[in-house]
């Protein structure tokens, strides 16, 4: 065997077992199939293969398992680890002049797109980031009852956020909305939007 070739294939061989480690011990970033190994308690995502539902990383007896979680039970360590799904994720918020005509025209804009104009502005509220983040958000109805959650679509870079609740012209899902927008870098932009918070 020639020494390109040798080199050749110790390198193909150390670089197969150090991928080969990598994928065994973040089996939850490249398999994420049920049972198998997870990194981080209580993420919850979308189930895998079309299924339905969601799974959710869970310490057990056996360490972090993904398990499905569309029905899972909050045990005593659920419930301590957990945010109540009571929890207060919007907080009241004074803003200035030049704020609110900043959010108004962000909103009129959007709504604009959609042939949705004219637009009142009822209501807008400041976002708790960390609770309102971009993913899933498993959360505690109590000891023994099923867990619940929200789901959230802050940017992680956002400097800071509100919701607006906004009625516009009516369409065929009716006249309302709320709308998130968060102001990434310098920009101000409508990161997501739902008849619910």
């Amino acid at each position: 065997m020639s020494r390109h070739k040798f080199i050749a294939l110790l390198s193909a061989l150390v670089l197969f077992g150090t991928l080969s480690s990598v994928e065994a011990s973040n089996v939850g970033i490249f398999g994420r199939s049920l049972g198998s190994k997870c990194g981080l308690e209580n993420e919850e995502i979308v189930q895998l293969g079309g299924k339905g539902g969601t799974q959710m990383c869970v310490m057990t007896s056996k360490g972090l398992i993904w398990q499905d979680s569309t029905y899972l039970v909050a045990n005593q360590r659920l419930v301590k680890t957990l945010p109540k799904c009571g929890v207060n994720r919007f907080f009241k918020v004074q803003i200035t002049s030049a704020l609110a005509k900043t959010l108004s025209t962000v909103a009129t804009s959007y709504f604009q797109k959609q042939n949705l104009l004219p637009i009142k502005i009822d209501l807008i509220y400041g976002v708790t980031l960390p609770l309102n983040s971009i993913g899933l958000h498993p959360c505690s109805n109590g000891l023994g009852v099923a867990i619940g959650g929200w789901s959230g679509s802050i940017p992680s870079n956002a400097k800071v956020a509100w919701l607006l609740a906004v009625t516009h012209k009516t369409n065929e899902f009716g006249n309302f909305l709320n709308i998130y927008i968060a102001q990434l870098g310098g920009r101000f932009v409508v990161v997501g939007a739902g008849t619910g918070p």
